[in-house]
């Protein structure tokens, strides 16, 4: 696992040799060794400010190092499984972490306090993210389901169930509004919330001549303008619906 910081002057790695280092970018110089994990290191994350990474370990811990001083702040223990994936809150003050064990739960940083333990899941969960304002956390799973959680109440917000595999990997858009979820059934899906519903669009991965190739599968391009001609030829390729009239920003 490897994340940049928010000035992208520095990047942490997390290994299988129970490490998290973080290495300068201009220079290529590893400018920290954190030691601590007795297990392989599956996911790390910067904090927005980059003062701080977090590291979530087959160990079952999750742990806080500061950057600077390269002190271990937090040691987060209650997961029963593997840590597979970690998400640092917008203001850097709360983590969530993902687990084997089939729970989602939510840390105060500076206290080192759970403060939430979300269950639902019924298989591993493979990726964890913040939305951009903190207030909710999504979860993607080996159940097939990508979650929403209220981090304020505890609450299940809503469940999508539209991927045939593991879902592998989810993210929140910048507004808050929409979830991205990557999964072994070879699609990216596009999910909208407060609607249960996925977009039109759907991004299918195919494999050809042993490389992979984005469709639109049955993506609706229907009914605005301003797409040029090479446009409309490459949506019509990759499987898109389209008319004359159809619109797409790129």
């Amino acid at each position: 696992s490897v994340s940049f910081s928010g000035d992208s002057t520095r990047v942490a790695s997390g290994s299988d040799d129970n490490t998290v280092r973080v290495w300068d970018v201009t220079s290529g110089d590893q400018i920290q060794l954190f030691k601590g994990h007795t297990s392989y290191v599956t996911s790390v994350s910067f904090s927005g400010d980059g003062t701080r990474v977090a590291s979530g370990s087959d160990d079952n811990t999750m742990r806080v190092w500061d950057v600077t001083s390269s002190d271990q702040i937090q040691v987060f223990k209650g997961h029963t499984d593997s840590v597979r994936s970690i998400s640092f809150s917008g203001d850097g003050s709360r983590v969530a972490s993902g687990s084997r064990d089939k729970t989602v739960r939510v840390w105060d940083v500076t206290s080192g306090t759970q403060l939430h333990v979300f269950k639902g899941h019924t298989n591993s969960i493979r990726s964890v993210s913040f939305s951009g304002d903190g207030m909710q956390v999504v979860s993607g799973s080996d159940d097939k389901t990508v979650r929403v959680w209220d981090v304020t109440s505890g609450d299940q917000l809503q469940v999508f169930k539209g991927h045939t595999s593991k879902v592998n990997s989810v993210s929140f858009s910048g507004d808050g509004t929409r979830i991205a979820s990557g999964s072994d059934d070879n699609t990216v899906r596009l999910l909208e919330l407060d609607t249960d519903q996925e977009l039109n669009m759907q991004l299918r991965v195919r494999w050809i001549a042993g490389q992979p190739a984005l469709s639109l599968t049955n993506a609706d391009f229907r009914g605005a303008t301003g797409l040029t001609a090479n446009q409309r030829r490459l949506i019509k390729q990759r499987g898109g619906l389209i008319t004359d009239g159809s619109s797409l920003i790129m």
